[in-house]
C-alpha cells in the first residue's frame, strides 16, 4: 500500500531504510565501461522513495500555492536570514553531503562559495532544447551570459511507461552556448545521456549545455515527423491551460526537482517565504515542523554510505555513420551563441548502439559525435 495519501504525510523513521536499487551497471554488449566524465556525477539511492514522493507533493503544492512555475532561491545556512522550507532543507542536505563526498573530494573546495540555490519543479515530460541555465535578467539588461556553478537534477518519480524513454542529455565540453561556429569535420562533441531513475541525483557544470529530448529519439526524426510533433505540442499547450480556481489533476510523467548553485544571487528571483502572507506562513511553518521535524530532518537525504555512484558506458568508436542528430538550441543568437538554431552531429557509433544507450532504463552513457560542417 502507498505510504501517502493525496497530501504529504509524515515520514516516520521506520521508513528510512535502504531500498533495493536498480543495477545501473548493466548496458548493451557493444559498449565499454568508462570513468565518470569530468565534473559529471550521478548517484542513486540519494533519497528514500517515500521522501521523494513527499518532496514531489510539497513541490506541487508550492507551485499551486504560488500559481507560478517560476524559479525560487534560498541562501544556504549559515548565510540565510530566514528559515528554510522543507524542500529547501532537503536540497541543502544533499548539497552538504555532496560537499563531504569521499567519492569526489574536490567538491568541498568547489562549493565553498556557492551559498545561493535556485530551484524549481516540473512533472511533465516535455521537450527542452539544448541550453544553459542563466541569469535571465542579466542577459536582458546588460547582455551578459552568467551561469550557475553547478546544476542538479533530482528525479522524484517516473511513469512506468517512460522508464528508459526520458533521459537528461548533457554536453559536458560545450559551455555557455554552441559557440564553435563553422566547426570543421574533426570537431568532436561529447554527449552524456542520463536515464531518469527515481532517487537519482545528477550533478554537472552549470555552464554545460544540456537538454531533454522528447521523445528520446527526437533528434533523429525526419523533418515531417518533427513538424508534426511541434503542432501536437502547440495543441497540448493550449489544452493544458487551466483555471487556478479549478481542481488541478496531475498526471505524473517525469517529476524532477531541479536546482542550481550560485556564488552570486541571480537577479529578480523570489524567495518562497516572501510569496506568502504572514498568517499563512506561520501556520505552514508550524505544520512543517510537526510533520517533518526540526529543519525537516525527516526529509533529509540518506547517509552518504548508502549512496551508489553510478558508472558510465561508452560507445566503441567507428567511422562517422550516416545517421545525423539534429540538436535544436534554445533562445535567440545572443543566448545560444550560434547563428543557426540547429546543429548537426554525426555519431561515431552505429545508430542502433546510440539508440540503445539513449533508451537505456538505468545506465548513463558517454556518446561521441562529430559536428558536421555547415
Amino acid at each position: 500500500s502507498a505510504p501517502y495519501e493525496a497530501t504529504a504525510s509524515t515520514v516516520t523513521p521506520s521508513l528510512l531504510v535502504r531500498p533495493p536499487h536498480v543495477n545501473t551497471n548493466a548496458a548493451t554488449n557493444n559498449v565499454t565501461s568508462v570513468e565518470t566524465p569530468p565534473k559529471i556525477t550521478v548517484y542513486d539511492n540519494v533519497f528514500h522513495p517515500a521522501v521523494c514522493e513527499v518532496l514531489r507533493i510539497l513541490s506541487l503544492q508550492g507551485t499551486l500555492r504560488r500559481d507560478s512555475i517560476d524559479t525560487l532561491i534560498f541562501s544556504r545556512p549559515p548565510h540565510n536570514t530566514s528559515a528554510l522550507t522543507p524542500v529547501e532543507h532537503a536540497i541543502h542536505s544533499a548539497l552538504t553531503t555532496l560537499e563531504g563526498s569521499t567519492h569526489n573530494p574536490t567538491l568541498t573546495e568547489a562549493n565553498a562559495n556557492q551559498t545561493v540555490v535556485e530551484y524549481w519543479f516540473r512533472e511533465e515530460f516535455m521537450n527542452i532544447e539544448a541550453h544553459v541555465d542563466i541569469d535571465e535578467v542579466a542577459l536582458e539588461e546588460i547582455e551578459a551570459l552568467i551561469a550557475p556553478e553547478f546544476s542538479h537534477v533530482l528525479y522524484l518519480r517516473v511513469a512506468d511507461e517512460l522508464i528508459g524513454q526520458c533521459p537528461t542529455c548533457v554536453f559536458p565540453q560545450t559551455r555557455m552556448g554552441w559557440s564553435f561556429e563553422g566547426a570543421d569535420k574533426d570537431s568532436k562533441v561529447d554527449l552524456v545521456s542520463i536515464p531518469a531513475v527515481p532517487g537519482r541525483l545528477l550533478r554537472f557544470p552549470g555552464s554545460a549545455m544540456h537538454a531533454v529530448p522528447c521523445p528520446a529519439n527526437r533528434w533523429w526524426l525526419t523533418e515531417e515527423e518533427e513538424n508534426f510533433l511541434k503542432e501536437e505540442e502547440k495543441d497540448d499547450e493550449h489544452n493544458d491551460e487551466y483555471d487556478s480556481d479549478e481542481e488541478y489533476e496531475s498526471d505524473v510523467e517525469r517529476a524532477v526537482l531541479l536546482f542550481n548553485t550560485w556564488s552570486k544571487e541571480p537577479r529578480d528571483v523570489a524567495r518562497d517565504y516572501n510569496t506568502m502572507k504572514a498568517h499563512k506562513l506561520a501556520r505552514l511553518v508550524e505544520e512543517w515542523r510537526d510533520d517533518y521535524g526540526t529543519n525537516a530532518e525527516l526529509l533529509h537525504c540518506l547517509p552518504q554510505e548508502l549512496w551508489h555512484q553510478v558508472s558510465f558506458s561508452r560507445t566503441k568508436e567507428t567511422a562517422p555513420v550516416d545517421s545525423v542528430a539534429k540538436i535544436a538550441l534554445m533562445g535567440d543568437e545572443d543566448r545560444r551563441l550560434s547563428k543557426d538554431p540547429i546543429v548537426h552531429l554525426s555519431s561515431l557509433a552505429s545508430s542502433d548502439e546510440v539508440q540503445q544507450l539513449i533508451h537505456h532504463d538505468a545506465a548513463p552513457a558517454l556518446i561521441q559525435f562529430e559536428q558536421l560542417p555547415k
